[in-house]
């Protein structure tokens, strides 16, 4: 997955100032929404960015536990 035109912008903007950025019910967040949160994901430890994304753990769906999986895979890739 490589940034979009827009995904660069925001992150150029918001490089050098702290952001808080809140996903809320992500059980019902449709496919853009949770490559939004990958795409995130794959670089927050190069910004002071702090994502805080919400959903109900009994209605997980099947995008969301893959994308909370493949999450679970990219940090502990990165912290080897």
């Amino acid at each position: 997955m490589s940034p979009t035109p827009s995904g660069r912008s925001f992150i150029a903007r918001h490089g050098t100032q702290p952001v808080l950025l809140v996903l809320e019910d992500m059980h019902w967040a449709d496919q853009g929404s949770l490559f939004l949160l990958e795409f995130i994901a794959q670089d927050i430890g190069a910004s002071p960015l702090l994502v805080l994304a919400t959903y109900r753990d009994d209605e997980v769906t099947a995008p969301l536990n893959q994308t909370l999986s493949n999450l679970r895979g990219s940090a502990h890739s990165a912290s080897r």
